[in-house]
């Protein structure tokens, strides 16, 4: 993905990606790795997890953190450092929404 399009995401949701963390622990260093039409599912997943990310923060007492995002086999992918079901079922959506969306061509919204 376009650093301009990854750097949004991450302004946004700082404390969710340590780009400069150790990849032994996070591969986020390497940033998205997939292409620009899948920025709107990214954007839209860390929307749907803002909510429920602080309240299992506030719940658990954990830091919610995203260890990679990128492009498997045609899909999506998210992995994240832990989850409820709230969370898995947003991140099957999003990987049933990028089977049907190109990820080359980004729509302009």
């Amino acid at each position: 993905m376009q650093k301009e399009l990854e750097q949004h995401l991450v302004e946004r949701w700082p404390m969710w990606f340590n780009t400069g963390g150790d990849i032994r622990h996070t591969l986020m260093p390497q940033g998205f790795t997939h292409d620009d039409g899948w920025f709107d599912i990214s954007l839209a997943i860390m929307r749907g997890l803002g909510t429920i990310g602080h309240e299992m923060e506030r719940a658990g007492g954990r830091q919610f953190e995203v260890l990679q995002v990128k492009e498997k086999l045609g899909w999506l992918r998210i992995h994240v450092n832990y989850a409820n079901d709230a969370i898995r079922q947003r991140i099957e959506a999003a990987i049933q929404e990028s089977s049907h969306t190109c990820e080359v061509a980004r729509r302009v919204s």
